[in-house]
């Protein structure tokens, strides 16, 4: 099973969008506080996990900037 693509897609999902994209975030509001920020390292960390892509799934990337 895929489960990165299904986390993935779970995550994007869940984004807190604001005016401005660099200032988007995640809080799920079931963590400790501050939870956007928990939330958010963790989102990135699942999103740009370190293992060999599988082949045939979209890669995520990277704006400008990183």
């Amino acid at each position: 099973h895929d489960w990165y693509t299904d986390g993935a897609v779970v995550l994007l999902r869940e984004q807190k969008k604001t005016a401005v994209p660099t200032d988007w975030f995640w809080n799920s509001g079931l963590t400790h506080t501050p939870g956007d920020e928990y939330d958010t390292c963790f989102a990135l960390l699942f999103l740009e996990r370190a293992s060999v892509p599988m082949p045939g799934v979209v890669e995520i990337t990277h704006g400008e900037g990183g």
